[in-house]
């Protein structure tokens, strides 16, 4: 559960991420007698890269789109495009298992990356549209969801099993800070010095981030653990009616979790009601006729701010942890988020915003971290990939029609209305996983290998 970065940057997914929140690890956290290693701090080097390329492009492409349009319904049709491609979540979590997520990695980034430098080219013939940027961000997306993917599937590769809560806590904060606090505000700056800047920074950062993993990991093969021995001999057929029982797996998993399941249905309608929430964002926040009246310029600040309160979460989540249960502490990180909705409606400033998203960023990130541990924990690391796939679309399936809903809503009847009827969505979603899910069922869940 995150804002619309995850998609983009391929790390995580606000209330939404590239792995949406599930549920909690561990009733107490492990002792730090590992160290986290040589291996870990590459991978958070790549993950760092990707952060600040993908947070430059989402703070920037709709700051772009509001100079060529002022309706909420098409500038929600961006954030469809964004975040459109975890409906093949689960397509690509069995590429994720089925292959070496380090070279799966270099592929899409080197992919995203020419993909930047062919829209840096489109922006110097002065031919940018709505739709053009849109489907910037729709592939770029794309290639987001199987970065992501393997992401978090490598982390048990590259991080000791006792470190995984500092492991993920130090790539959420990563992500954050370079997302936005360093993302956004050079969003800013090269929104201003025009569109091909914009873009072609981005590319740039893509490269590096390359470079990096392509030497510092040269010669590694990190595929996913295997319970059986492959079966190489496979024809076409048996090919697919193995990825089909693959796919199968995933879903069945799920599905009999008596902890993931009502969590992820709680994601699904909550990133539904997320997604419509920041579909409109932009024009809530900026221009002489928007509710908060912010100008332009300073609109990625604001992503900064969550991300400082993000980052703030990422370094006391292991303190809260040794006095509050998993599970009660996710709920209540999540259940922020609705209050602080209509606050918003009830006082519309600047001011205001800037304490909503440093609450905001701060409770969703505790969340989230907590949620990816979980999952690392509760599921086999064969199947890692599958999962984180199959969550993605599970709780993210219904966030395209959200967006486009949300930019309908606020066209037809204004931001106000929007935002309540996002805030009561967001509680109906998650008094369901309350009632059905206790702190024990986590402990007794957890896989040992």
């Amino acid at each position: 559960m995150s804002h619309a970065n995850a998609q983009a940057t391929g790390n995580h997914d606000p209330l939404g991420s590239p792995t949406d929140p599930l549920v909690a690890p561990p009733a107490t956290p492990a002792p730090q007698t590992e160290k986290l290693g040589r291996d870990f701090h590459i991978h958070l080097g790549t993950v760092a890269a990707n952060a600040i390329a993908g947070g430059i492009l989402v703070a920037g492409v709709p700051l772009v789109a509001a100079t060529l349009t002022d309706s909420p319904q098409e500038i929600s049709i961006i954030s469809a495009a964004l975040q459109l491609p975890a409906l093949i979540g689960i397509l690509a979590g069995l590429v994720v298992d089925r292959t070496d997520r380090r070279r799966l990695r270099l592929i899409m980034m080197g992919a995203r990356a020419g993909l930047v430098f062919g829209a840096a080219a489109v922006a110097l013939t002065g031919n940018l549209s709505v739709w053009a940027l849109a489907a910037l961000m729709f592939l770029y997306a794309l290639g987001g969801v199987f970065i992501g993917a393997a992401n978090t599937a490598m982390v048990p590769q590259v991080a000791p099993r006792s470190q995984l809560a500092a492991a993920n806590s130090r790539i959420q904060g990563a992500m954050f800070v370079f997302e936005d606090i360093i993302g956004a505000p050079i969003a800013a700056v090269l929104v201003l010095a025009g569109s091909f800047w914009l873009l072609g920074v981005p590319g740039l950062i893509g490269v590096l981030g390359m470079i990096v993993l392509w030497a510092g990991m040269r010669g590694r093969s990190f595929r996913a653990p295997q319970s059986e021995p492959q079966q190489h001999t496979e024809g076409a057929s048996g090919g697919v009616a193995k990825a089909l029982r693959d796919i199968r797996e995933g879903l069945v998993f799920i599905l009999t979790h008596r902890v993931l399941r009502p969590v992820f249905t709680m994601s699904m309608v909550a990133n539904f009601a997320s997604a419509a929430y920041f579909a409109v964002f932009v024009l809530w926040m900026t221009g002489p006729q928007s509710p908060v009246g912010v100008p332009a310029e300073l609109f990625p600040l604001y992503f900064t701010v969550m991300a400082v309160g993000a980052v703030a979460a990422t370094l006391t989540v292991s303190l809260l942890l040794k006095v509050v249960a998993e599970f009660p502490l996710m709920m209540a990180g999540f259940w922020c988020m609705p209050f602080l909705l209509v606050i918003q409606v009830i006082r519309p400033s600047p001011w205001v915003m800037a304490v909503v998203m440093l609450l905001l960023g701060y409770s969703l990130t505790v969340g989230n971290v907590i949620a990816m541990t979980m999952a690392q924990k509760l599921v086999p690391g064969r199947m890692l990939g599958r999962f984180g796939g199959t969550a993605q679309t599970a709780s993210s399936g219904l966030a395209p029609l959200g967006a486009l809903l949300g930019g309908f809503v606020a066209e037809q009847f204004g931001f106000s209305v929007l935002h309540i009827s996002v805030a009561a969505i967001l509680a109906v979603a998650f008094v369901y996983p309350m009632l059905v899910v206790r702190q024990r069922d986590v402990a007794e869940l957890e896989v040992t290998e």
